[in-house]
């Protein structure tokens, strides 16, 4: 299997487990490994075969500007999801979110939640 990896990509969206967070969009950014067959599109030459990294980098900000979200959980798990259902070369999708801290928070910096999902191995996912 071959792998693609979007790294740091950036979203601004409202999330968080209080009222006071989900005021204001925050700035996070995710991590994204895809595991795909890319051997028909290296023959091939065709983007068809492939799965295009700037499409899938779109979709998953609009997937998570246009929500608000109360867990890093949720998010990273429904970014999966989107992975995994709207593109079906994808094999296995692991999503890293990291969350910057807002400023009424002083004891770190950031935030992280890293999940993985295959496509093969989860009844009723992409229902």
């Amino acid at each position: 299997m071959d792998q693609i990896n979007i790294c740091e990509l950036v979203a601004y969206t409202k999330i968080g487990c209080s009222k006071e967070e989900r005021q204001q969009k925050q700035k996070i950014s995710l991590n994204i490994s895809l595991e795909v067959n890319g051997e028909k599109a290296a023959r091939t030459k065709d983007l068809k075969d492939s799965v295009c990294y700037l499409t899938v980098s779109n979709r998953v900000r609009e997937e998570i500007e246009r929500k608000e979200w109360v867990l890093l959980e949720e998010l990273a798990y429904e970014t999966s999801k989107t992975c995994l259902k709207e593109f079906p070369l994808i094999n296995s999708a692991q999503i890293e979110v990291k969350k910057y801290v807002i400023e009424f928070t002083e004891y770190t910096s950031f935030k992280t939640k890293k999940i993985s999902r295959e496509r093969v191995k989860i009844k009723g996912f992409l229902s």
